[in-house]
């Protein structure tokens, strides 16, 4: 066991944002509203009030359907540059009513037939306005009084940012080259108050943490094996019995297995047991039935003269052994390098999600095709409309989402919303930007993501990220961000880490910058927490890399942020 000197780091920036904010928008209500006939109108707020999040007004106690005028405003003592707030409306003739904040944005309508009145909107996703305060008071026509009119209490909108950071730590000192990656292998799992947090440590030691979310506390780092390289890192699962499930370890050659003896606990391990053939980049999920599912980059149980690397599958039934080997894909070039970025997720029926890209050097090294198979048994793949696809595919398939001669793309990962679909992060790398397709059950449409970075961060681009889901159904893209004038895509100093957040299904996205910029050591290879099962996940963790791509003089840095 290694012990864990844990770091905590916190960028000015995003200190200062801690000092001058909450760390969640918040709403409160001053002031008092004058009577009318069904009462005295009380106006209250709800919402996260968040940057890109949403507000919600309600007043109630008015006369049923008449018309209400709800007023917006920016200040509490001043009018027209006169601090003249609250400012008495006895003067009009409205005994005990007070105007509490400056009407500056009209929004009318009516009460409904219950008598209340309710505005909800969505605030803009610009960081410049965390701390704005936003205030609100309702004017409604009583015809019993004179003048027929009656006014609210007030209420008070604090903007907050679209995301704050629970924790932060340096989880290691002693990390590989590539401590975090890859994308697809998904190394965050969270059960109850633990998070389980898996890495790669130099050269090639995959380790595993216990993080107790109520007490900030890490355990001791347990040492899981020894892998060939720093291609070895982990990916992590767990099933409905608390077990945690691991593969890592080989850059071809065969997987290492090992799982949990307690129930989340991942201080005892099982015997390391091998998954045979020349594998690497293991993506792994549990489904409902706790079967594992592993898709990796491999291939060795099944000759071949179509290709020398494949996309692999197998499972492994609870209790089970691991099935064989079966080719999903190939690039259709013999004994030619190649990747596929291959992600797998499962949904709630336990369909999975497979997603990829073909690199390979015949096609002067580029990612030219991104493709998208889902099965229900492992045995029969489709595309996305239900099409079976004769395995292995190739670039020809009718599985494929995206395809070009001139792109040069890298599936980060692959996840599925409520609704069962899914969506698949793309590096763009031939231009430095990102698209977030989805398929929402007739066809597959996408989200390119750098305008809505460069809208807070107009000088910088995109190389690669992940993302992910959470329960209530916010998108969370962490991406690297890299300078124009990079020189290398993989690892170049420029690179800085960035949370993207949509709670409008990808309409709309709030930036937030996680790392603390260093001019000559980059920080990247960013992996956030997704749903290692059928079951949907809470707010997420992530994990990057600090440090340098070609040496581990000194060794590289992996950081643990847990978001809220």
């Amino acid at each position: 066991m290694r012990s864990i000197s844990v770091v905590r780091v916190t960028p000015a920036a995003i200190l200062a944002l801690a000092i001058a904010t909450p760390a969640q928008g918040t709403y409160t209500t001053f002031g008092r509203g004058c009577p009318g006939k069904f009462g005295t109108p009380a106006l209250t707020g709800s919402g996260n009030h968040r940057v890109g999040g949403s507000t919600e007004v309600r007043v109630v106690n008015l006369t049923p359907s008449t018309p209400s005028v709800l007023y917006m405003g920016f200040s509490d003592t001043h009018w027209f540059q006169r601090k003249i707030l609250p400012f008495d409306l006895g003067a009009l003739g409205m005994k005990g009513c007070t105007l509490w904040s400056s009407p500056d944005i009209p929004v009318a309508g009516a009460s409904s037939a219950r008598g209340d009145f309710a505005v909800a909107y969505r605030n803009p996703t610009s960081s410049g306005l965390i701390g704005l305060a936003v205030f609100h008071q309702l004017l409604a026509v009583d015809s019993t009084l004179t003048p027929p009119f009656i006014v609210s209490n007030a209420g008070k909108a604090t903007v907050g940012p679209a995301i704050t950071l629970a924790d932060r730590a340096v989880i290691s000192t002693a990390g590989s080259t590539r401590a975090t990656a890859y994308w697809m292998s998904n190394k965050i799992v969270r059960s109850g108050d633990k998070s389980f947090v898996c890495w790669l440590d130099a050269p090639a030691h995959a380790r595993i943490a216990t993080y107790t979310h109520s007490t900030k506390q890490w355990t001791t780092s347990v040492l899981l094996g020894i892998g060939t390289d720093n291609h070895g890192g982990p990916a992590l699962t767990r099933d409905s019995r608390g077990t945690l499930h691991v593969v890592f370890g080989p850059h071809h050659a065969p997987f290492q297995y090992r799982s949990s003896t307690k129930p989340d606990d991942a201080s005892v391990w099982s015997t390391t047991t091998t998954i045979a053939g020349k594998n690497t980049y293991p993506s792994l999920v549990c489904d409902g039935a706790d079967t594992l599912h592993l898709v990796y980059r491999g291939g060795t149980d099944q000759p071949s003269n179509k290709s020398q690397w494949r996309l692999c599958y197998r499972n492994k039934p609870k209790n089970g052994s691991w099935s064989k080997e079966r080719i999903l894909v190939e690039a259709g070039y013999a004994a030619s390098y190649t990747h596929f970025g291959n992600s797998l997720a499962v949904d709630s029926k336990g369909t999975l999600h497979l997603a990829f890209q073909i690199y390979d050097q015949p096609r002067n090294n580029r990612g030219h095709s991104v493709g998208y198979l889902r099965s229900t048994d492992g045995v029969r793949w489709t595309n996305a409309a239900g099409v079976a696809i004769q395995l292995p595919a190739n670039p020809t398939s009718n599985c494929m989402v995206e395809q070009g001669s001139t792109l040069d793309m890298r599936v980060t990962n692959c996840v599925v919303d409520r609704s069962g679909h899914p969506w698949i992060l793309v590096a763009h790398l031939e231009n430095a930007s990102m698209l977030l397709w989805h398929h929402d059950g007739q066809r597959w449409t996408s989200i390119n993501l750098l305008p809505h970075l460069q809208a807070e961060q107009p000088n910088s681009r995109l190389a690669g990220g992940s993302v992910t889901f959470d329960a209530a159904g916010t998108l969370y893209v962490t991406a690297s961000t890299i300078a124009p004038n990079y020189s290398i895509w993989f690892g170049d100093p420029s690179q800085e880490v960035v949370v993207m957040v949509s709670r409008d299904g990808g309409k709309t996205w709030a930036v937030t910058p996680i790392s603390t910029p260093d001019p000559k050591l980059p920080n990247w290879l960013t992996s956030i927490e997704r749903p290692y099962s059928a079951a949907p996940i809470g707010v997420p963790g992530m994990l990057f890399t600090h440090g340098d791509r070609t040496t581990t003089t000194p060794p590289t840095q992996a950081h643990f942020v847990q978001l809220r």
